[in-house]
């Protein structure tokens, strides 16, 4: 008998696995999460200035075509109204020497005319018997109201009535400068009261007449004819005030060059600031509106204060607030007299501290009929040339001016800064 010995089952061996046995193990956390992302946000917004090709370069287009869009505002409500609205600047600063920037815009209309309270207000105007021409009474033109370019003009006396009785006019009500229509005769309301006298009829420091029944004019368009007597119907046509809409603020560190903007036509500021930082003369702040008729066109300019006809042209710049008109600034900055002994680093320098030969400065130009166009600033001339170069003669202050208006508009074939907004102004687009 053949006995079978149990066998057993033979043993392979059993292959590793060629994969790793992996490990679990826990995900990131919110809180991690988190920190991670705000790690990446705080590098990414560093980096992107540095990444930009000229910040500066970018605010200066963006506060163009914020003022742009402002003044365009400014047409589209004159056309609604009926009546002018316009855009003003003011020059920041609480006391001289100020800065010669304007960092904020706002939106500013006339007020509807002004003919008294009654059908029956009337007015009657005759020469002064006591202050003959204007600034030619004892203390007078000690008001800081007075406007020495209408020294020597006749004063008129304007004497408002109703039902034949003295009418007095209301606080607030009208101000230095505005104008008075008298059947086609116009009348500027002026102040021609001394330091000593204490008898100003506008308040020195909001600009409006005082309560009064009586007030000192000047004829602006006197011109050999006679005023009716007796007492008349009458129209004040009012200046601007501001509207209730919040300013334009423009980005931080920018704003309109007052130097460097001004205007063409006749009679009007080529600058409207001319204190440059040679001399601390203007002890107020500059102000400046430009107001739009209801057909869109370009009305009229009004510079601190004192409305000005005949406008062809507005000039904004925008600029960096340190380069503004201030004391601090070098006033041989803008002196080139030196020639070819500035070398190419010196002139980069003046530029970058000069907003009218620097390159990311931009101009915001209306014309008569109203167009609205933003350039680039001209800065291909080279100011080491004549004749920007030349040597000009005159007082300090003189010789700043001339030299600033040769580098702003230029000299017959030769160009100056406001060059593409004087090519453009009549081009399509904006």
């Amino acid at each position: 008998m053949i006995s079978h010995a149990t066998r057993s089952a033979p043993s392979f061996p059993i292959p590793h696995s060629p994969l790793p046995i992996r490990h679990s193990r826990p995900a990131l956390t919110l809180i991690e999460l988190l920190i991670t992302i705000v790690i990446m946000v705080t590098v990414l917004a560093g980096a992107l200035p540095l990444l930009s090709p000229n910040n500066n370069s970018r605010k200066l287009r963006e506060a163009s075509r914020q003022l742009s869009s402002l003044l365009s505002q400014a047409q589209a409500q004159a056309a609604r109204d009926g009546r002018p609205v316009g855009v003003a600047f003011r020059e920041t600063g609480t006391q001289a020497p100020h800065s010669g920037m304007a960092l904020e815009a706002y939106m500013i209309a006339e007020p509807p005319p002004f003919t008294g309270f009654s059908e029956h207000s009337r007015v009657a105007a005759t020469l002064h018997q006591d202050k003959i021409t204007y600034g030619g009474n004892v203390n007078g033109n000690g008001g800081t109201m007075f406007a020495p370019r209408y020294t020597g003009y006749p004063i008129w006396q304007l004497i408002f009535s109703l039902y034949g009785v003295e009418d007095q006019i209301p606080p607030r009500m009208l101000r230095n400068g505005d104008v008075l229509n008298i059947g086609g005769n116009v009348f500027l309301i002026v102040d021609d009261g001394g330091s000593t006298e204490g008898a100003h009829q506008i308040d020195q420091f909001t600009g409006y007449v005082m309560p009064t029944s009586r007030m000192i004019a000047i004829w602006l368009n006197s011109n050999g004819q006679q005023i009716p007597p007796g007492a008349k119907g009458y129209s004040f046509a009012r200046q601007p005030v501001n509207t209730s809409d919040q300013p334009l603020q423009f980005p931080r560190g920018i704003g309109v060059d007052l130097a460097a903007s001004g205007a063409d036509g006749l009679n009007v500021p080529e600058q409207f600031d001319e204190v440059l930082p040679i001399t601390s003369s203007k002890t107020t702040p500059l102000t400046v509106g430009v107001m739009f008729s209801p057909n869109g066109s370009l009305d009229r300019l009004y510079v601190d204060g004192v409305r000005k006809e005949g406008v062809e042209q507005v000039y904004f710049l925008m600029g960096l607030f340190e380069n503004g008109n201030s004391e601090a600034q070098d006033p041989a900055d803008y002196d080139f007299t030196a020639g070819a002994s500035i070398t190419d680093d010196e002139l980069a320098q003046r530029r970058a501290r000069i907003n009218w030969l620097n390159p990311d400065s931009r101009w915001v130009t209306v014309n008569r009929a109203g167009r609205i166009i933003t350039t680039d600033n001209y800065v291909s001339f080279n100011p080491r040339l004549s004749p920007y170069a030349d040597s000009v003669t005159g007082t300090p202050r003189e010789q700043n001016l001339a030299r600033l208006r040769l580098q702003l508009n230029g000299n017959g074939s030769n160009p100056g800064a406001r060059q593409f907004a004087k090519n453009m102004i009549n081009s399509t687009g904006r």
